[in-house]
Formats: C-alpha cells, structure tokens, sequence
C-alpha cells in the first residue's frame, strides 16, 4: 500500500508516535468529524485543518483533501511505512508530468514477495516537489530528479491553496507494471475526470 497525507505548514517526513501528534506527520481527529459508509470515508484532520475524502472504484481510488488558505499546503507521499509493518526490499518514484507520478514497491508483509505499480494524477499541477531518500533531500545542484530509487523513498508536492480549495488525487494500482496501472485508470475514469462524487 502508499501512504498518501496531506498536510500544511512545514512537512515532517516521521510519522511520529501516537502519544505526541506533533511529532510526525500524523495528526490528531475527532469520531465526531468522521464518517464512513460503504465505499466512502472522511475525517477532518485536527492538526491541519484538512478535511479528507476517500472513495473507490473498481480499478481506481480516489481522495478528496479540502484544503485552508495557506501557501504551503502539501501531499506527503510515505513510500516506507505501509498499513502494516512491511519490509520494503526495493522501490522507485518517477514524476510522469506536472501533475502526475508513478511508482513500484517490492515487499515483504502478508505476501512474501509482493509488486505494486501505482499511477496517479492530481487535479491541480504542483508548485513544486522534493523526493527524499532515507530523510536526504535529493537535489544535486539544484537540478531535481524527476525519478527516485531506493528502499526508503518519501516525497512531498506542494501547492498554494485558497480557503476551501479541493485537490483531488485519483490513483490506479497493478501487480504488472506501471502502464497497466495507467490502463486501469484510463478504464474507469475519461481523462481529466476528477469528478469524485461520480465515482
């Protein structure tokens, strides 16, 4: 699984620890400001204001991040830490166009070698990005790479946001390559269809 978070002001690239919210990216809600039905769930995140929507398809899921005004709004991508506690033997993170991203992780949780593509795009073009390898940032004389490998990869797209600006994120997974991740968004969902309600 990756690990998609949005998230205001300065990026943390931990998670930190459930007892101290602020000491990662996590943060902190309320079961009163979350809702879950079947094939839809949101929660506001306390720490930073953004309310979070997510819903699937067949082949593609979708989230839905309500942003407040703020010139450092993020989406953290966490390519390390997976639902479970998963051994990451290999993995690569490649920017696809200025709105969009791909990547593969090879683990090791549940299956004991496990492959997953992924494809997605962003309904709004980032401001900018940094990819990080083991917490270093990449950016050799200030020329970024626009593909990252490594087993400890993390990256942050950041984007100016207005009160109550929605970005929506709509990704497809594949066990094959990234391409048939591609098909399967393209399967589901017209091209520049960010439209998450229709989902």
């Amino acid at each position: 699984s990756y690990r998609f978070m949005p998230i205001v002001g300065n990026v943390k690239t931990d998670k930190g620890n459930e007892e101290n919210a602020t000491s990662g990216y996590r943060s902190r809600f309320q079961h009163e400001n979350e809702a879950a039905k079947a094939g839809y769930y949101s929660v506001l995140l306390d720490n930073y204001k953004v309310k979070v929507e997510l819903t699937a398809g067949d082949r593609v899921g979708m989230m839905r991040c309500t942003f407040p005004q703020s010139d450092k709004s993020h989406i953290f991508l966490d390519m390390v830490e997976g639902v479970n506690d998963e051994f990451v033997y290999e993995s690569f993170l490649q920017l696809e166009a200025p709105n969009a991203i791909s990547g593969f992780r090879r683990t090791r949780d549940w299956a004991q070698d496990q492959y997953l593509y992924f494809y997605a795009e962003f309904s709004k073009s980032f401001k900018d990005y940094t990819f990080l390898n083991l917490a270093d940032i990449l950016n050799v004389d200030s020329v970024k790479p626009n593909r990252i490998e490594g087993d400890s990869i993390k990256a942050y797209f950041d984007f100016d946001t207005e009160e109550g600006e929605q970005i929506v994120m709509r990704i497809a997974i594949s066990a094959v390559d990234v391409e048939c991740a591609k098909n399967n968004l393209k399967a589901e969902l017209a091209e520049n269809d960010f439209d998450f309600d229709a989902l």
